[in-house]
């Protein structure tokens, strides 16, 4: 059998860092942090635990039936979209105004 190397810091297969919280004491069976804004959606199936001093002291790997799953929050709402396309529409509709009243200022 293999020895994996267990090194954190040389890990390139976790590149987010999901969230970043104290160790829940007295939680039996299940733990619920709060996920950070920028992570993106997707199933994680590793988690490490680091003490005070950003040492590793202990990490979990699941199989695949047993990844957690985070679902990402893109603020992104309908209104937002139409306003975009309000503001878009009147650049481009202010744009070709200055270019025809320049235009026949030039002539």
């Amino acid at each position: 059998m293999c020895k994996s190397n267990d090194d954190l810091s040389k890990d390139k297969t976790c590149r987010f860092k999901v969230t970043q919280q104290a160790y829940a004491t007295g939680a039996r069976g299940s733990f619920e942090y709060t996920v950070a804004c920028d992570i993106s959606t997707g199933s994680y199936v590793r988690a490490y635990a680091l003490d005070a001093s950003v040492t590793q002291v202990a990490y979990g790997q699941t199989g695949p039936t047993a990844v957690f799953d985070v679902a990402d929050i893109t603020g992104i709402h309908a209104s937002i979209k139409v306003a975009a396309g309000v503001f878009s529409a009147f650049s481009v509709a202010t744009l070709a105004f200055f270019f025809v009243v320049e235009n026949r200022k030039n002539k």
